[in-house]
């Protein structure tokens, strides 16, 4: 145990005395008549005689345990508590000692070394292209499906079928992904997946090839100009055609700062479509 628990007991006789000759007189009974207080100590007659026509006050401080009160009447009522006490520390002792002693004995598992993180990152890492390669893979299906007339032989069981694989290959991927940054000296790439060499069906010949879809970009809080015209933003001009609007409210925030957007942040979108953002602007009165 690093932590000592028990209690500490003190009880304290303050005596009034008339002058010193009175007060050196005391300190010699108190002194020679005094015997160990403990459980079974007790005070003497002759302490117990000096005392009896002097005016007192005891006091009793204690750590742990229970005390009937704190401010006994008499010496007899202070024995009496001190005697009490001891038991009730077993069931309320409190901590007063601590030993501090390095981590190192606990019995803790091994930190991962450098080779252990170096791979944890390399299964990070492939897990990333594994499960973007997938969720594209959705996202094409979703689009045969739904245009089945720009495809060649399309066979809906089958690419059914390739469906519930790829979701099913997701939960691996995750799995590994979660377990790689849990336990950095376990990590260990995606085993058992299903999908490896997906076919789709062809285009049929002639046809201008499906858009690209792109993930469309947070712009909410955004300077409207900025936007539109800084280097900084030159990317997700890359991506979309933003065009600015204004939407007419009665107390504007007075600020170009984007407070909507269509299509929505986080959704897909083809590459090179319009993304509409808006400011307010106050209305005329």
């Amino acid at each position: 145990m690093g932590c000592k628990r028990g209690g500490f007991f003190v009880g304290i006789c303050r005596i009034q005395t008339k002058d010193s000759t009175e007060q050196q007189s005391l300190s010699a009974t108190v002194s020679g008549g005094y015997a160990t207080f403990s459980a079974s100590g007790g005070f003497s007659s002759d302490f117990k005689n000096a005392l009896s026509s002097k005016s007192i006050s005891i006091n009793v401080y204690a750590e742990g345990g229970k005390v009937a009160t704190k401010q006994p009447g008499s010496l007899e009522e202070l024995q009496a508590i001190s005697q009490a006490w001891p038991a009730t520390v077993r069931e309320e002792a409190v901590p007063y000692s601590v030993l501090l002693d390095s981590h190192e004995i606990l019995n803790l598992p091994r930190t991962p070394n450098f080779i252990d993180l170096e791979h944890q990152q390399d299964v990070l890492v492939r897990c990333a292209r594994l499960r973007n390669r997938d969720w594209q893979l959705l996202e094409d299906i979703d689009y045969i499906l739904a245009h089945q007339d720009q495809f060649v032989g399309v066979d809906e069981a089958a690419l059914a079928k390739l469906q519930a694989d790829a979701s099913d290959d997701l939960d691996t991927i995750a799995a590994a992904a979660s377990h790689a940054l849990n336990h950095p000296k376990e990590a260990a790439f995606p085993d058992g997946l299903k999908v490896l060499a997906p076919h789709l069906p062809a285009r049929v010949a002639g046809l201008a090839p499906p858009p690209q879809l792109v993930q469309v970009p947070n712009l909410i809080g955004q300077n409207m100009e900025a936007v539109q015209t800084d280097p900084e933003w030159a990317w997700a001009r890359a991506l979309f055609n933003i065009v600015g609007d204004r939407i007419a409210v009665p107390e504007p925030h007075g600020r170009p700062w984007v407070v909507r957007q269509d299509p929505p942040a986080g959704v897909s979108a083809p590459k090179g479509s319009v993304l509409m953002i808006y400011v307010e602007q106050g209305t005329e009165d």
